[in-house]
């Protein structure tokens, strides 16, 4: 998550729109008389230089952190631009009024991200790493023990659990099976917010213990569906065994 270019731009962005909001908020109340309103005009300018001052250490962060190509490669598209244009629009509201504004932004977007991490659950983050590029990566085993003209009999096990058990027996009357897996790529924010939301899951920490994985442009999720013969030369539809979807599908779909 560090290397993620939108996680540091939109730091910059919300500090730098959080302390401009707070100096103008500053500024609307220059010409209110008395001590208590000069000592809150005091809080607001040495909150909006604080402010100011990490949202100019997050764009250091932008520079020295994040992934290079990937930032590079953002910009190409108008995806960045719209994405600081709301957090800064979002974030000068906020400044300008924190109690009024800023804790119902907060918690819209804390409410997002927890609808999100809902929306994945039963989903497996595919965690892209040096050694997968070149050796490629196990999310399933499919154990045969059975094999006849018209029937399999075998084991499934998966590292990880999604909507489907650990480890089950299966059947198919089918000499031939292969699994079905479906994919699932958030990118550009949304990447950042389900990595935000993968926190939330504790699949995902359970999974953490595999290492730091390299940067990649899209937050890759998994599931397996079920199981399915090669449909080539029958006249029938092939037979197939699907598994029980996501409890939460519906959410996932809609977001």
């Amino acid at each position: 998550m560090v290397s993620d270019p939108y996680l540091w731009a939109f730091a910059a962005c919300l500090l730098a729109s959080l302390g401009s909001g707070q100096a103008l908020r500053a500024l609307a109340s220059i010409r209110d008389a008395g001590l208590a309103a000069a000592r809150r005009r005091q809080g607001r300018v040495a909150r909006a230089l604080a402010l100011l001052s990490l949202a100019i250490l997050s764009v250091a962060g932008l520079l020295v952190f994040a992934d290079k190509a990937a930032a590079l490669s953002a910009l190409s598209s108008a995806t960045p631009y719209w994405f600081a244009g709301f957090v800064c629009l979002c974030g000068l509201f906020a400044g300008f009024r924190p109690w009024a504004l800023g804790l119902p932004l907060a918690g819209l977007v804390g409410l997002a991200v927890l609808l999100l991490s809902l929306a994945l659950e039963g989903w497996l983050p595919l965690r892209p790493s040096a050694a997968a590029q070149s050796d490629g990566m196990e999310i399933a085993r499919l154990l045969p023990y059975e094999v006849g003209a018209d029937s399999f009999r075998g084991q499934l096990e998966l590292p990880e659990r999604d909507s489907v058990p650990v480890a089950q027996d299966l059947g198919l009357a089918s000499s031939s099976v292969s699994l079905r897996v479906e994919c699932l790529e958030l990118g550009g924010p949304l990447r950042l917010a389900a990595e935000l939301a993968a926190v939330l899951s504790p699949e995902s920490r359970a999974g953490a213990k595999a290492g730091p994985a390299a940067f990649a442009p899209a937050a890759r999720f998994y599931r397996v569906v079920g199981l399915a013969a090669p449909s080539a030369g029958r006249s029938s539809p092939a037979p197939s065994l699907d598994f029980a979807k996501p409890a939460r599908i519906a959410l996932l779909d809609s977001v």
